[in-house]
């Protein structure tokens, strides 16, 4: 299952709560993740950075809804660049779950198993 990590935890409650939420991602690793996702998957979110993401590590499993990934114009004038690609996700609340065993590559991908408790910050 793809990993979405460094999820604010107050982002990780609002969906647990209302079962649903959307998503807005700027992050490379995410977006690149988010690109290769389709309606009726589902991921991983975890509030942990990605290189943190470790067996134990606690989040929630969501379905994608629906899923858009474009570039947007930045209010950054420090760098060079005006425009970052950037993904937003639609997702439904599946359930809590706890990573058993993580797989590196282009993106994060971890195996876990679900449970119904979850303590976050």
């Amino acid at each position: 299952m793809l990993v979405i990590t460094a999820i604010r935890p107050e982002v990780i409650r609002k969906i647990r709560a209302r079962g649903e939420g959307t998503l807005e991602l700027w992050s490379v690793p995410n977006v690149i993740a988010a690109e290769s996702l389709r309606p009726g998957d589902v991921v991983f979110l975890t509030e942990e950075a990605e290189e943190d993401v470790k067996r134990g590590v606690e989040g929630i499993v969501v379905r994608v809804d629906r899923v858009n990934v474009d570039y947007r114009r930045t209010g950054n004038h420090y760098g060079d660049e005006w425009e970052v690609k950037a993904a937003r996700m639609r997702v439904s609340l599946v359930g809590t779950a706890r990573v058993s065993q993580v797989t590196g590559g282009r993106t994060l991908v971890a195996n876990v198993d679900m449970h119904d408790h979850l303590i976050i910050g």
